[in-house]
């Protein structure tokens, strides 16, 4: 198992006792990660994450960083592959199975604006067809880093933003943990910030009970919605209501 180029995405299968079953590298020249990955109903699995490659394991495309969703079948095998580009570029962090496919979320480049990210959001059909895609965003950066499947056959992604107008009234300051829930067309049915007045991290979620979910993130801040910093930053969770 060699490697293919400057950073290659990697998925190891191991069994209930932790022995490796297969190992697998995918990639082109340039660099290339996985974030996450599903199983998939005939025993393989769908990974998702990012490539900047155009050669190799990956498909031909453009210059910019691009999401990508690597299907593979039950020895490891590339089955398809599908690069995403949302906006104008962007990376995969999390996917989430649903009726008919999967919803996968993480940023896409903004090209109103320099340096602006939005949170992005897309349905893929089990073969990997886009179905619909949908960003959010404000004045600044937006990244969602985990989305789930809710009880109520929704979706609910979390992440950061940086932005002050997204809800000014809620708006703690720099970095706040962004929670977003969307109806099954990705249809915003509400939005929430939480944090502090300095910067939340990477986040993610789980829903408790239904309607009630768990968000799980660092956090440098000691007012807003968090009480009792230890140190320059803690691990942090918080429950909230959608």
């Amino acid at each position: 198992m060699g490697a293919k180029g400057m950073n290659d995405a990697w998925v190891i299968k191991i069994d209930g006792q932790w022995n490796k079953i297969w190992s697998k590298l995918f990639g082109g020249s340039s660099s290339e990660q996985f974030e996450d990955v599903v199983s998939t109903p005939d025993g393989g699995c769908l990974a998702i994450g990012s490539t900047q490659s155009k050669d190799g394991d990956v498909l031909p495309g453009n210059n910019t960083t691009k999401g990508w969703a690597v299907k593979l079948d039950k020895n490891g095998n590339m089955e398809w592959q599908k690069l995403y580009n949302g906006l104008d570029g962007g990376e995969i962090r999390s996917i989430a199975k649903t009726t008919g496919g999967y919803v996968l979320a993480g940023h896409t480049n903004n090209p109103v604006g320099q340096n602006k990210i939005d949170a992005w959001m897309f349905k893929i059909s089990e073969t990997g067809a886009l179905l619909w895609e949908k960003t959010f965003g404000g004045d600044s950066r937006q990244i969602f880093d985990a989305v789930i499947a809710t009880s109520d056959n929704n979706f609910v992604a979390v992440g950061i933003t940086g932005s002050d107008d997204i809800d000014p009234s809620t708006y703690h300051g720099k970095d706040d943990a962004l929670a977003v829930k969307v109806d099954e067309n990705g249809n915003l049915l509400g939005k929430k910030l939480m944090g502090g007045s300095l910067n939340e991290y990477r986040a993610n979620v789980t829903e408790v009970i239904p309607g009630k979910y768990l968000l799980i993130s660092t956090t440098e801040s000691n007012d807003g919605d968090i009480v009792g910093l230890h140190d320059a930053s803690d691990a942090w969770l918080l429950p909230f209501l959608f």
